[in-house]
């Protein structure tokens, strides 16, 4: 579980998940007034998309990540 307080507005404020794993879950909230940015682990994928590419979570928005395999993240986004 993992909350992010300090996201800035006009600031693109980020975070790297580790290394995925099968089965493991992470919950990241952004309760900061901008958006933040998730990075998977070098090399891997947020759901199925680019190597590296991140995800977004908007301000009083979560998203859970669930390992699919070593190198790729699962995503479901919603609101706080």
């Amino acid at each position: 579980f993992n909350i992010l307080t300090t996201a800035q507005s006009g600031v693109a404020d980020s975070v790297r998940l580790p290394v995925a794993s099968t089965g493991s879950v992470l919950f990241v909230m952004n309760q900061g007034v901008g958006t933040a940015n998730v990075f998977p682990a070098t090399s891997g994928t947020i759901n199925g998309g680019s190597a590296n590419a991140g995800v977004k979570i908007n301000p009083l928005a979560a998203r859970l990540f669930i390992g699919h395999t070593t190198l790729n993240w699962a995503s479901l986004n919603g609101a706080v």
